[in-house]
Parts: C-alpha cells; sequence; structure tokens
C-alpha cells in the first residue's frame, strides 16, 4: 500500500472517531446515527485492513476493529447500552489511525532509502 493509503486511512478512521465522540459528550439529532454507523464500519473495516498491511502482528488489532464495526453498525440497543461500545469503538480507531501514521512514516522511510522499488527475486532477498 502506499503512504497516501496509509494517510488517507488515518484520517477515515479519525473522522469516525470524532462520529463516536459527539454522541457521547453531546445530544446529535437522530438523522445522525445511521450515518455515523456506516463511516465507524468502513473506517474499521479499513483500519484493520491497514493494520494487517503494517505488521502481521496487529492480527488482535485487526481482529477487534473488525468486530467493533459490525456491532456498531448491526447491534439493536438502547443509548446507554451503547456507551461502552462506542468508547471502545472510539479508542480502537484512534490506534488504527496511530497505527496507519506508522506504516505511512514506514513506508517514507522505505522509499527514501530506496528499497520500496527493488526487484524482489524468488526468496525475497
Amino acid at each position: 500500500m502506499q503512504r497516501s493509503g496509509f494517510v488517507g486511512i488515518g484520517l477515515s478512521c479519525l473522522i469516525a472517531a470524532a462520529m463516536l465522540a459527539w454522541p457521547l459528550f453531546g445530544s446529535p439529532p437522530y438523522g445522525f446515527f445511521a450515518p455515523m454507523k456506516w463511516v465507524v464500519a468502513f473506517a474499521s473495516c479499513a483500519g484493520a485492513w491497514a493494520a494487517w498491511n503494517v505488521s502481521k502482528a496487529l492480527l488482535p488489532l485487526s481482529f477487534l476493529l473488525v468486530a467493533s464495526g459490525g456491532v456498531e453498525l448491526l447491534g439493536k440497543m438502547r443509548r446507554h447500552d451503547w456507551v461502552p461500545f462506542n468508547w471502545a469503538s472510539l479508542v480502537l480507531l484512534t490506534l488504527a489511525a496511530a497505527v496507519c501514521q506508522f506504516g505511512a512514516w514506514k513506508r517514507n522511510e522505505a522509499s527514501a532509502d530506496g528499497r520500496e522499488n527493488e526487484p524482489r527475486t524468488a526468496r525475497g532477498t
């Protein structure tokens, strides 16, 4: 994935986190929640994919992001039941944004060193 892809996914994660913060600290109109659910689900899945691309060791974070996106999109609960899920999703999306920033930084360093466009052999060396 290119550096700009990581930056874009990181920004979408931050936008989704901000959308989750509004119901936690304010009182948005009822029509806000349907778009919020879709934005959070998209950002969670994109953040999971980006975390997986940064490092395979981030599989637990990827799994939790997909699970939280699914709960946010498909869950049917009352407002007070949503609070812990919204907090968890907010934290996970913020972590995903940080991982995307790290991935963009890592890709930037690789391109600066000239390693990004090196041809690979069958052995990967």
